[in-house]
């Protein structure tokens, strides 16, 4: 058999030199062998016969691996952190610590550290900083950031659905485009249906998939479905994927709140919070609190009120410039006016819930309920509950 060195392997595949190293060691490259620090790469065929078909092959990035390392841990919770320090890697720990930034809700951190790799060679360390860069920018205000991360998620995606590529790639890319899609409440980019390609992904990323699945369904008002989707992911869990499932349970309660079945929703939210404390994972409730409805005021505000003052410090950066982002068309600048507090009774009276029942749901008395809607009429210079569509997130 003839070997070439990892530097004209990659040359001669078009990837760089880690992942080539990176697939010999985990036992990808067949007849690779490791002769001290250094692997040898079979050539194998295609270098002595290639054909037109190769060198299509050529262009076809190489596979995504995994680096969305939090979405796809098992750890014990509160084992966070001793999780990513025992990541051998160096870049790979790097990315996750920016992962369990963005979710600690230390956006700025996260940023500083995801940065350095939005132009690595490494497509799926670049593909991995670009998706939580995105995120981190929105909460940080960097628009302009996360715009540019966010073109470069599509242009990977673009170049990932050749249609050569293996049906991993694929899968990844359908994911990542979705995901973008349904979270910032864009139109939906041309791509295949993302329940099509769930069963290509791996681990904690195939069930992170089905969180983007439910939010999809709640975005199209099928709150039955949603919460059927996040109900049977979590169900089939064989183990459990910590941020993951946050996200499930969270997703759920935002179905259970439009369906008015309060308990079952601030079940799932305490159980996603169970999750959640022991590593301070306060991000996903901050950026989900419109949708929430009320049940962060209500589960958190006087039992929790540390962690309630920093969701809320999330939710109202991250709503703000989530609108900005092309997403669901409402006066973000006059609702910014409205108190968390006031925002929720505005979302839920203008999904047609009575004072009475936003009284009962969020425990204040219904004359106070009134005096918020007054309020938030005032604010908005509004005469009626016509008028509050414009403001509200859909």
């Amino acid at each position: 058999m003839i070997y070439e060195s990892v530097q004209k392997a990659a040359e001669r595949l078009g990837v760089s030199p880690r992942a080539v190293q990176k697939r010999a060691a985990q036992g990808k490259i067949p007849g690779a062998v490791k002769e001290g620090r250094d692997w040898r790469i079979p050539v194998s065929d295609i270098s002595t016969a290639e054909s037109s078909d190769t060198a299509e092959k050529k262009s076809v990035p190489e596979a995504y691996r995994t680096t969305m390392h939090l979405l796809d841990s098992t750890h014990a919770p509160g084992d966070c952190l001793k999780h990513i320090y025992k990541i051998d890697d160096k870049d790979d720990r790097n990315v996750a610590l920016g992962q369990y930034y963005f979710f600690s809700g230390e956006s700025q951190k996260a940023v500083e550290i995801l940065e350095p790799y939005l132009g690595s060679s490494d497509v799926a360390l670049k593909y991995s900083a670009s998706f939580f860069s995105m995120f981190s920018y929105v909460t940080t205000g960097q628009l302009h950031l996360a715009k540019y991360a966010m073109n470069s998620l599509y242009d990977q995606v673009k170049a990932g659905l050749h249609p050569l590529a293996p049906p991993e790639l694929k899968a990844v890319c359908v994911f990542t485009g979705t995901a973008c899609s349904v979270m910032f409440h864009l139109p939906t980019p041309p791509l295949p249906p993302l329940e099509e390609h769930v069963k290509y992904l791996n681990g904690g990323i195939k069930y992170w998939a089905c969180y983007v699945l439910a939010h999809k369904a709640y975005n199209e008002k099928n709150y039955e479905r949603c919460v059927a989707i996040a109900d049977i992911a979590l169900a089939m869990q064989s183990k459990q994927y910590v941020i993951t499932s946050i996200y499930l349970h969270i997703v759920a309660a935002m179905g259970l709140i439009n369906l008015k079945r309060v308990e079952d929703a601030k079940k799932h939210i305490m159980d996603a919070w169970s999750i959640a404390e022991p590593d301070n994972i306060v991000c996903p409730f901050g950026e989900h609190h419109p949708l929430l409805q009320g049940l962060i005021e209500v589960c958190f505000k006087k039992e929790r009120p540390e962690e309630y003052d920093k969701m809320i410090s999330i939710a109202q950066s991250f709503r703000s410039n989530w609108s900005k982002m092309g997403a669901d068309s409402y006066d973000s600048e006059a609702a910014n006016q409205l108190t968390a507090t006031e925002f929720t009774v505005a979302m839920l009276y203008n999904r047609n819930w009575s004072a009475q029942e936003i009284a009962a749901h969020m425990n204040l008395s219904e004359h106070t309920v009134r005096g918020y809607i007054k309020n938030i009429y005032a604010k908005l210079s509004i005469k009626d509950k016509n008028g509050l569509k414009k403001y509200m997130i859909n």
